[in-house]
Order: structure tokens, then sequence, then C-alpha cells
């Protein structure tokens, strides 16, 4: 499923959104094929960081070129996963309230659950048994 309202990146940039493990949510997936042909099959997804979506971290070109470039034309199918609450990801509903309203989101088994679906995903997707995760 495509996700609505972001951006693309470049303009051989797909998008994804995926059922979450947050019943009634969504987690918002991109991804960029290689650039040029590997001898094998080498899939790796970027988990952003605490405070910002894979748009401002593997996705941004810095002079031009980001990291996921660079993995890119080292042969790599490169995806990137948007916690929920971040980037293209659907919002916790407690989002909409105080913040001291709720005791803090998107905990250890939170996150565990979400890049399991992430990769789960990928796996099928690109028809491969394993993803090697940079993190």
């Amino acid at each position: 499923m495509t996700a609505p309202n972001v951006s693309l990146l470049d303009p051989r940039e797909r998008h994804f959104t995926i059922e979450s493990p947050n019943k009634g949510l969504r987690l918002f997936l991109r991804h960029l094929a290689p650039t040029r042909a590997a001898h094998d099959k080498r899939v790796v997804l970027y988990v952003h960081g605490a405070t910002f979506p894979s748009a401002l971290s593997i996705a941004h070109r810095f002079d031009g070129v980001s990291w996921r470039d660079v993995l890119c034309a080292a042969g790599f199918d490169v995806w990137g996963l948007d916690f929920q609450g971040f980037g293209g990801s659907d919002r916790y509903p407690q989002m909409q309230e105080a913040a001291d309203a709720s005791p803090p989101l998107c905990d250890t088994a939170d996150s565990t659950r979400q890049l399991e679906a992430a990769v789960r995903f990928i796996c099928a997707e690109q028809h491969v048994a394993n993803v090697a995760l940079i993190a």
C-alpha cells in the first residue's frame, strides 16, 4: 500500500505502508533499489534514532549524496523504517493528549514488534530470508 502525504526524496524511491502491531495503526517504509547489480541480493534496513524519521537520517542528502545513495551504489536494496509517531507512520492516539497523560510511547517491546513487522514485510517483498540492520 502506498503511503499518503509523504514526498519522494528520489524519483526511484518506493513507499509502503504496512499494518503495525499496534491495532489500527500503519507503519511507513521507504525503499530504494540498488543502482548497480550485485552478485547476490543484499538488503539492508535502516532504523532511525529516537528523534527523527528516515527522511532525515539515511535518506537526507548532504552535498547531494545520502548514506542511502552510497549503499545503493554498492549494490544494496535500502529500506528505511519510520517508527510509530515519526515520519510517514501513523501517530499514536495518545499523541493527541497532554504528554503527562500517558506513559512513554514506543518502549523496547513495542519498537521490537514494529521492527519485526517491517523485517517480515521486507523479506516477503524482496524474496529474501534475512535483512541486515543498521541502527
